[in-house]
């Protein structure tokens, strides 16, 4: 029998081919498979390192997941619980100074914190995203589900004070009973750079009141227009307007004209203008109350290019994304109106948890961001006139539309 060399060779070369394939597919697979156990391993370290229960200071932060059941070891004597939402554990990276300060302030006082993930909590709202106008291939989320989330939680505690996650503490010593005020199951707070009502921080009692409220708003996403309607930070003063002003009906839907044509930033700012004239003065409606510019528990900390003093009353600053903290300059640093995309971090070097505790409220800052309180203060002053006669402004920008 005689065999064809030629044809032998290229069956070994086939047969070679084949097997190589067949190796590079299996090394593929378990590579792939080795990636996604290293990325479960991951997402378990950032849970129990910001999610679980820690077994510390009488296991007050945080919860866990039982079967279908989420459960709080809530402490006895303090029935206040500090409650950010991320959609994702991945997410957690983009807050990680703010909420390690958040942390530590919870454990000094005896606080539950909790950093709650979206999915863990059976809230069905949609969230769903929408380009930005001015980016196209960028997304703007909705962020309703969250408050159906705090109602869900503080079912189990007396008082929830809810903080966007990237909300940090800047001088512990002061406490959250501050703002707990005995006529009052809803706080909210101006913001201080434009006059919105600050969704994206309150304090709420455990009342049916407070609960069916914050259950509500969540649901309020099913009236969105499809415009650039400014997610809940411009819902919730058309939500507050329909509640407390029902013979003002014809007013909101004068405001509502802009809304439901909202392009930009710009035009937000209008209809909430618009919505703010039917507020007036008042800042207290039925068992709910919006503390003044300047007198909530935090403020944006770009107003004063990240210098702050508590003598001026400061307790928590907004805005600490990590992604956008710049290095310290080595110059001097004042109290002014500064781009809201930076910051600098007020403190030195990282928190260490196991040094939080009641007898230890002296944290290391970065003197330089310690400012002047006058200058703080004259800063402030002259920022909040501009931003009033700026109000006036947009309101008088509603005649295009009525």
């Amino acid at each position: 029998m005689r065999f064809d060399v030629g044809k032998m060779h290229n069956l070994l070369k086939i047969f070679g081919l084949v097997a190589l394939a067949s190796f590079i597919i299996v090394v593929e697979f378990q590579g792939s498979g080795s990636k996604e156990k290293e990325r479960d391993e991951e997402l378990e370290a950032l849970r129990r390192q910001y999610v679980l229960d820690d077994p510390e200071n009488g296991k007050t932060v945080g919860y866990e997941i039982v079967g279908d059941t989420i459960m709080y070891n809530v402490p006895e004597k303090q029935r206040i619980a500090i409650v950010s939402v991320v959609r994702t554990l991945e997410q957690i990276s983009f807050y990680d100074i703010a909420i390690s300060t958040v942390k530590c302030y919870a454990k000094i006082h005896g606080y539950h914190y909790i950093l709650a993930v979206e999915n863990d909590f059976n809230c069905a709202q949609k969230d769903v995203c929408f380009p930005l106008s001015h980016q196209p291939h960028s997304i703007f989320q909705q962020f309703f589900r969250r408050h159906c989330i705090v109602a869900q939680i503080l079912r189990n505690f007396d008082v929830v004070l809810f903080l966007d996650a990237d909300i940090g503490v800047v001088y512990p010593k002061r406490r959250i009973e501050e703002f707990v005020l005995k006529d009052f199951d809803i706080v909210f707070y101006d913001r201080f750079y434009n006059w919105e009502v600050m969704a994206g921080s309150y304090l709420v009692k455990n009342t049916p009141y407070a609960i069916k409220f914050l259950n509500d708003f969540a649901d309020y996403e099913t009236t969105l227009p499809d415009s650039f309607h400014g997610t809940d930070n411009g819902a919730i003063h058309f939500f507050i307007a329909e509640r407390y002003f029902p013979d003002e009906s014809y007013a909101i839907d004068l405001c509502r004209l802009q809304y439901n044509k909202s392009k930009s930033f710009e035009d937000v700012f209008v209809y909430e203008a618009c919505l703010r004239s039917i507020f007036g003065a008042r800042t207290e409606f039925g068992k709910l109350k919006i503390l003044k510019k300047g007198t909530g528990w935090a403020r944006d900390n770009w107003i004063t290019n990240s210098v702050w003093s508590k003598e001026v009353g400061d307790f928590m600053i907004h805005s600490w994304k990590t992604f956008k903290l710049l290095p310290m300059p080595d110059r001097e640093i004042r109290p002014v109106q500064v781009s809201m995309f930076e910051w600098y971090n007020p403190l030195k070097g990282p928190i260490h948890l196991e040094r939080c505790h009641s007898k230890n409220m002296t944290w290391n800052y970065e003197e330089r961001l310690i400012g002047n309180s006058e200058e703080i203060i004259e800063s402030l002053s002259t920022f909040r006139n501009d931003i009033t006669r700026k109000q006036f402004q947009y309101f008088f920008k509603m005649r295009a539309y009525v």
